[in-house]
């Protein structure tokens, strides 16, 4: 628990979002912490729903949305899924094939949230071993 505690997949605002209907918060924490694959119903702002097989790695609380950041395998990138946007969620018993604190870094260097330089290099992720 102490390198979840010195370095926690989370961020908190100061206000939150209200909980989300159907998504259980603790059980995605739980495939975070356990590197396991989640399944997911997905709705999107227009109501289309697809199912996706996602690779967890942190979850986002902003006021306004909670997010659950992850690897989504169909769309071969990261993708931020809002909480209250998920309508089913299974975790599964596939391991992640790469650790998630490599997960957290890639995501971090991808979106420019380090101070390493070149760190906005495509990240790709399909294929790599297990680290």
């Amino acid at each position: 628990m102490r390198e979840h505690l010195i370095e926690p997949p989370f961020f908190v605002s100061h206000h939150g979002a209200a909980p989300p209907p159907v998504a259980d918060l603790a059980a995605i924490r739980a495939a975070i912490r356990d590197e396991r694959k989640l399944r997911i119903s997905y709705g999107d702002e227009k109501d289309a729903r697809t199912e996706r097989t996602i690779w967890p790695f942190a979850i986002a609380y902003f006021a306004e949305a909670t997010l659950v950041n992850a690897w989504c395998e169909l769309r071969d990138d990261f993708r931020h899924f809002r909480a209250d946007r998920i309508l089913g969620c299974e975790m599964l018993d596939e391991s992640l094939p790469v650790c998630g604190k490599t997960l957290f870094a890639r995501w971090q260097s991808r979106f420019g949230l380090e101070d390493k330089p070149n760190s906005k290099a495509p990240v790709r992720l399909t294929g790599v071993a297990r680290n």
